[in-house]
């Protein structure tokens, strides 16, 4: 609020400042793109007086999600194995510790959970006019996010989700701490209850009709194959 007013050339609005801070309130300039003008958003994004601490919501909003991605694999992997707990977690563990990105995330709950990551989406994804973060998807909103925190950390820079005002940070957030809450929800109930929510047969659906699709494209594949490899015994026409 500071930075807007000092933006504007106007008086800081004290009493919203403070009900922002003792109550459970909120600054306009967190929820609505519309609260900036065109003016405001690109002296925003020249200058850079929010993108700091926006840049830091997005490395913090990433963390969140690895952080939940890691801490839940055990849990899940003890109740897969059963048993055989004792004997496989070592192994598998030491494996899931070498994980340095999302993607190795997502292979790791594919290969030992049986859970695709990129198949699962959620309801609806909210964002506001004119705010940088935008997915087709819960997966490209994650992919999106490891993205502009690679950059951040590599480059001080995010390009993919470039922050200039407070919703590019606040609606990343707001994506990925539903999309943990609709994960745990969801496979925690088909997991340990055997209930198929909708968003799990929607998910179970979407990737079946994916290794559909992949199985026919290893078909494909493997005819020229297979033609040359049935000449090559035949050997050459008389």
């Amino acid at each position: 609020m500071h930075v807007m007013a000092d933006l504007r050339k106007s008086a800081v609005d004290e009493k919203q400042v403070r009900a922002i801070l003792t109550n459970n309130h909120m600054s306009g300039y967190a929820v609505f793109g519309d609260a900036y003008d065109v003016t405001e958003r690109a002296l925003l994004a020249e200058q850079g007086q929010l993108r700091s601490i926006g840049q830091q919501v997005l490395v913090a909003t990433y963390t969140m999600v690895e952080s939940y991605l890691t801490n839940k694999f055990p849990e899940y992997l003890q109740f897969r194995l059963g048993d055989e707990h004792k004997r496989l977690d070592g192994p598998i563990q030491t494996s899931f510790a070498r994980a340095r990105s999302l993607k190795d995330i997502s292979t790791a709950y594919d290969a030992y959970l049986d859970i695709s990551l990129p198949h699962f989406d959620v309801e609806q994804i909210v964002t506001t006019n004119d705010c940088s973060f935008s997915a087709a998807c819960a997966w490209e909103g994650l992919c999106k996010l490891s993205e502009a925190r690679n950059e951040i950390v590599h480059t001080g820079e995010a390009t993919t989700l470039p922050v200039s005002t407070l919703t590019d940070a606040r609606y990343p957030f707001e994506f990925a701490r539903g999309w943990i809450e609709y994960v745990d929800c969801n496979f925690d109930y088909l997991l340990y209850e055997g209930f198929r929510t909708d968003l799990i047969i929607e998910y179970q659906e979407r990737r079946r009709a994916a290794q559909e699709t992949a199985a026919k494209r290893a078909a494909r594949r493997e005819r020229p194959r297979r033609a040359k490899a049935a000449r090559l015994v035949e050997g050459p026409r008389a």
